[in-house]
C-alpha cells in the first residue's frame, strides 16, 4: 500500500496533500514505518520522475534533508519538468546552503549534466556554476552548446558569477571557438584573474587593527 499512495498519490499535484497525510499515518506506526521508508527510497531513486519529485517534497518538507536521494529527486523530477522547475532550484539552493547536504546536491547536479534535454541540462549547469562548482570539461562544453542559441543566457551567468576569466580560459583549453569569441579579450567588472579566484585579498596598508 505506502507504494501505491507514493506513485499515485505523490505523484499527482491534486493527490499530493492526502497521499502525505495518508503515508504520515503509516509511519507514525512502528509495523509499517520500514515499508514507507522503502517506498519512499525506491521513488527517489526510481525512474518515475513524478514520484521521484514527489517523494523528494515530502522528505524535505519533513525536515529529512540528509538523505542522499532527495538532491537526486529534485533533479530529476523537478529541473526536467516546466512546472517544478523554479520550486525545484529553489530547494536545491537550500540543499546546497546547508554543509550536511551540500555533497550530495552537488553530485546530483553533476549527474543531471547528462539530462536528455538541453534546456533541462542548462539549468543545471546555471545551479553548478553559482554554487561554485570547477568549470570542467562537460560543464563548459554544456555553457558553449547553449551559447550556440541563446548567447545572452550563459554570458550574464558568467558575468553575475565573475567567472567570465575562468571561462575564457576554459575554453581555450578546449578550443570552443565560438565560446571564446562571445566572451572576448575585455575584462568584466568585478571579473578575477583565475589565478586570484581562491585567494583572499591582501590587507591595505594601514587599515590593520593596530594602525
Amino acid at each position: 500500500m505506502p507504494a501505491a499512495i507514493v506513485r499515485g498519490g505523490l505523484s499527482g499535484p491534486s493527490l499530493f496533500r492526502d497521499a502525505a497525510r495518508a503515508l504520515d499515518e503509516l509511519r507514525g506506526r512502528p509495523s509499517m514505518a520500514p515499508t514507507v521508508s522503502e517506498a519512499l527510497n525506491r521513488a527517489l531513486w526510481g525512474e518515475n520522475s513524478e514520484a521521484a519529485w514527489g517523494a523528494a517534497v515530502y522528505m524535505m518538507d519533513r525536515g529529512e534533508l540528509q538523505n542522499p536521494g532527495i538532491p537526486r529527486g529534485l533533479v530529476f523530477g523537478g529541473i526536467s519538468h516546466y512546472r517544478h522547475t523554479s520550486e525545484a532550484e529553489r530547494r536545491i539552493a537550500q540543499l546546497l546552503a546547508d554543509p550536511r547536504c551540500r555533497s550530495a546536491a552537488m553530485d546530483a547536479l553533476g549527474a543531471g549534466l547528462h539530462g536528455e534535454y538541453r534546456g533541462e541540462r542548462f539549468h543545471v549547469a546555471a545551479l553548478l556554476v553559482r554554487a561554485g562548482s570547477q568549470l570542467h570539461d562537460l560543464l563548459v562544453r554544456e555553457i558553449a552548446e547553449v551559447a550556440n542559441w541563446w548567447p545572452v543566457g550563459p554570458l550574464a551567468l558568467l558575468a553575475a558569477e565573475n567567472r567570465v576569466q575562468e571561462a575564457r580560459e576554459a575554453a581555450k583549453r578546449l578550443e570552443l571557438s565560438a565560446l571564446i569569441e562571445l566572451l572576448g579579450d575585455d575584462p568584466f567588472p568585478g571579473d578575477l584573474p583565475v589565478a586570484s579566484l581562491h585567494e583572499v585579498p591582501s590587507r591595505p596598508a594601514g587599515t590593520g587593527k593596530n594602525q
